[in-house]
Parts: C-alpha cells; sequence; structure tokens
C-alpha cells in the first residue's frame, strides 16, 4: 500500500472513529480528545511535517461534518475522506 492510499485508509477510519467516539462522548464516557491527538501524531508522521494548530483546528473542523453522515454511507465518508487529505496534504487524491 503507497502512502497516499494508507494516509486515506487512515483518514476514513478515524472519521467513521470519531463518529463512534463522539457517539460515546454523548453517552458520558469522553476519550475523543486523546484519540484526536494520537490520530494526528499518526498522520504527520506519515505525511512527513508537523501541522500548526490552525491546521490541526481545520482538520478537527472537517472532521465534525461526519455528524451529519451516516457511519454507512461510504461515498459520503470517501468524499469527506478525499477534502480532509487535499487539505493535509495540499495536493488532491488520485
Amino acid at each position: 500500500m503507497n502512502t497516499p492510499d494508507l494516509l486515506l485508509k487512515l483518514i476514513k477510519d478515524n472519521l467513521r472513529t470519531t463518529k463512534l467516539v463522539d457517539g460515546l462522548g454523548a453517552l458520558g464516557l469522553y476519550s475523543s480528545e486523546y484519540y484526536n491527538q494520537h490520530h494526528i501524531e499518526i498522520l504527520q508522521h506519515y505525511i512527513g511535517k508537523e501541522l500548526n494548530e490552525d491546521q490541526k483546528d481545520t482538520y478537527y473542523i472537517l472532521s465534525e461534518k461526519m455528524d451529519a453522515i451516516s457511519i454507512e454511507n461510504n461515498e459520503a465518508i470517501e468524499n469527506l475522506a478525499n477534502e480532509v487529505y487535499t487539505y493535509i496534504v495540499g495536493i488532491p487524491s488520485t
């Protein structure tokens, strides 16, 4: 698996997991802050650069779009993952 494919898979997995973690948060089980920070560190490793605070904030804002997407809507998740990828890497995924 090449790096762009791996990044897209990580982003898609993160979007799905974020939705689940947020659902647990609604039940009073808060762990999203720890999860999100760990995920950002992994992405930074694979893109080879550190995201600044504005980039991290925008990443989180883009990820919040998952609130309006069904966990089963693979096409919408794919589109959102591509949007996030384009933002953090700076080039559209292929």
